[in-house]
């Protein structure tokens, strides 16, 4: 199979990553990423043979370097989804590294994309994290979740999404973690047995006709308006700035669709946001 694997990271799912208090002490920060890091080159390595061509995306940034991957492995540093999105396709694979449990879950770090505004997510009527979020939006895209590595509620989320993923769970929810000989062994297999596959799975199928739900845990009318002023604001400065746009007309997207309406919402946005940030 001429297949390429995209790779995203996660931090928090990471042994011996505790809470962020610890990990911005620099006698805590080291291990922790020389864990994540030696994590993320195992997998590389035990998978170079089966893809042609592995990228990995950085989900934190400063974590990984360039010289701590095998040779020809593509590293995109401070990653976002909507790089990446255009040239995805049905000949590529999906693996999370370092994933952590959704909101409301035992495991430590555990949240869905936001820690500082929790929230809980749903599709088609089931609560997922991350995890499974990405595994429906690359499943649009024809690219199935083939692994998973970090804790165990994000291990535990994902049998129930596709019971064909291959996981590595190294984080319990008592905060027990393999040690690092353990975890290469670990690695090792799930590569093997991703080697070893006579067929290619599906994965979730059908990701992108599923309906996404996104609610706030606990915010009053007030701070719900100031998130969401705050992001559709950002994201007009943005699009104002080119950053998200291959094209000088920041007001067209790739396919070049007008963007002029949603550029005006996303300022209106921001001007809520400042607004109510005043009260």
């Amino acid at each position: 199979m001429n297949l390429s694997l995209l790779i995203i990271t996660d931090l928090e799912g990471t042994p011996g990553m505790r809470t962020w208090e610890r990990f911005l002490q620099p006698d805590e920060r080291v291990p922790i990423v020389h864990r994540h890091r030696r994590a993320v080159r195992l997998f590389c390595e035990g998978l170079h043979p089966v893809y042609r061509r592995i990228v990995v995306l950085e989900g934190h940034l400063n974590t990984l370097a360039p010289e701590a991957l095998p040779w020809g492995v593509e590293l995109v540093k401070d990653a976002n989804l909507r790089s990446v999105s255009p040239w995805l396709n049905e000949n590529w694979d999906l693996v999370l590294i370092g994933a952590h449990g959704m909101e409301g879950s035992t495991g430590p770090l555990a949240h869905s994309f936001s820690s500082r505004n929790p929230q809980r997510w749903f599709i088609d009527g089931v609560e997922v994290g991350e995890v499974g979020v990405l595994s429906a939006w690359a499943a649009g895209r024809g690219v199935p979740l083939v692994l998973v590595h970090g804790s165990a509620d994000a291990c535990r989320e994902v049998r129930k999404l596709c019971s064909e993923v291959q996981c590595v769970d190294c984080r319990q929810d008592n905060c027990t973690e393999m040690t690092e000989e353990e975890e290469r062994t670990a690695i090792s297999h799930a590569c093997r047995s991703i080697a070893g596959r006579t067929e290619r799975q599906r994965g979730w199928v059908n990701g992108s006709r599923n309906m996404i739900e996104r609610r706030f845990v606990g915010k009053s009318l007030k701070q719900r308006a100031r998130a969401f002023g705050f992001v559709f604001g950002w994201w007009g400065v943005r699009l104002l700035q080119g950053k998200h746009a291959e094209k000088p007309d920041y007001q067209r997207n790739e396919a070049g669709e007008d963007l002029t309406g949603e550029i005006e919402a996303m300022l209106a946005g921001l001007a809520i946001y400042w607004k109510l940030r005043k009260q």
